[in-house]
């Protein structure tokens, strides 16, 4: 062979290795950008599952937050009517030095407390009170529940615990509209001297002027009659 010819293979081979080193450089290439195309997709849907994770665990945690709220609400409910329904079985004690000095010169008005007949609970609370406004200087009768029907209304006579057990331990006003100042100060002065029974005003424009009727609802199982 010429040494032209062999310089012919050489050259053959030369670009022919350049050709394979080209297409094994070009198949590289490809491969390496499928694997990182795939990486990224993969990343992408990694990302994608853990932001759905993510916005499941929100929903849930608020859900859950929603529900505690309600439950923390039930339970400060519970809570209330639990101790509305102890003070409805409690013993009313009126601190009669806090009543009388609450109702010092305050509008002195005519009053007329009533009881319930069966009760000795409320008996014994119309006459702590009756005696307190006496100390205050306020004119106060009391007499049983029945002896007044003459003169309540109907709605004194229907909020009977009876009746109506979600009563149970209150203590009613009435009076007409005039009397405003002097029920406002009764209201307060039962909440000074302790009182935690739910303290009810009705306007009765049948009440003669100058006088306030107190209705002391008995007591949920309270003993004794009268």
């Amino acid at each position: 062979m010429t040494p032209q010819g062999q310089q012919k293979i050489y050259i053959g081979l030369y670009i022919g290795v350049l050709l394979a080193g080209c297409l094994l450089t070009f198949l590289l290439y490809r491969v390496g950008n499928r694997i990182a195309d795939a990486r990224i997709a993969e990343a992408k849907a990694d990302a994608a599952r853990a932001m759905d994770s993510a916005a499941h665990a929100n929903e849930r945690a608020q859900k859950l937050e929603n529900d505690n709220l309600v439950l923390r609400e039930r339970v400060v409910t519970l809570e209330k009517e639990a101790a509305m329904a102890l003070q409805r079985t409690l013993v009313r004690n009126l601190n009669d030095s806090a009543f009388i000095f609450a109702l010092k010169h305050k509008p002195k008005a005519q009053i007329q407390i009533a009881f319930s007949p069966a009760d000795d609970e409320s008996y014994n609370f119309s006459y702590d009170v009756r005696e307190s406004f006496a100390k205050a200087g306020w004119h106060a009768i009391s007499c049983r529940h029945t002896e007044t029907d003459s003169m309540t209304t109907d709605w004194l006579r229907t909020s009977h615990v009876s009746l109506n057990p979600t009563l149970a331990g209150e203590i009613i006003l009435a009076s007409n509209r005039t009397m405003v100042a002097s029920v406002s100060a009764i209201v307060a002065a039962f909440e000074e001297a302790g009182i935690k029974s739910p303290v009810r005003v009705k306007e009765e424009s049948n009440v003669p002027n100058g006088t306030i009727r107190i209705f002391l609802v008995p007591k949920l199982n309270s003993a004794g009659s009268r």
